[in-house]
């Protein structure tokens, strides 16, 4: 079966994609696509980086997509020589950066971002909200942050990002993530 025949294609811009054979879903297809965002428009994508640590209730902030990355990439909080760095340190960045997996899910994160900035232009005027956590939002969630912003500012995409949490004492764990 084709995979266009298990994608929907009933609304007007995808049916006419699909009966001109074009799957509006490719990235081939849509490599030359142009957002349409009105100039001097305020909407762009808001990310925050934070610790979960810093929660009163150990709950993310609230925002249209949340990343947790405690339990999926090594904490540099666990080296004493970067535990009271952050991602704002060349070596912190270097490795978080270096870390298995963060580069390709900073580039599935900036590639949803970027298609559904340009996806749903002229139909919201809101912000995308996004939050970046680690436990105490000092290193991984910060360097994470700030890679994908400048992802997508690259792409042409307005970005705005704030760590909540980087300039909070560094939180004394028990239980290392």
């Amino acid at each position: 079966m084709s995979d266009r025949r298990l994608l929907r294609t009933d609304d007007d811009q995808f049916g006419e994609a699909e009966r001109a054979g074009v799957n509006p879903y490719a990235r081939a297809d849509y490599a030359g696509h142009t957002p349409v965002v009105a100039e001097g428009s305020p909407r762009k994508v808001s990310i925050t980086s934070f610790g979960f640590l810093h929660q009163e209730d150990g709950r993310a902030p609230t925002a249209d997509f949340v990343a947790d990355l405690r339990d999926l990439f090594y904490d540099p909080h666990r080296d004493e020589s970067l535990k009271y760095m952050d991602g704002r340190s060349d070596l912190v960045k270097a490795a978080v950066r270096n870390t298995p997996g963060v580069m390709v899910f900073k580039i599935d994160w900036v590639l949803m971002l970027k298609h559904l900035f340009e996806a749903t232009a002229g139909n919201s005027a809101d912000d995308i909200t996004v939050a970046i956590g680690c436990a105490g939002g000092r290193h991984r969630s910060v360097v994470v942050a700030d890679d994908i912003a400048d992802s997508l500012a690259s792409h042409g995409i307005p970005v705005g990002v704030a760590h909540r949490d980087i300039d909070k004492p560094v939180e004394e764990r028990g239980r290392e993530r």
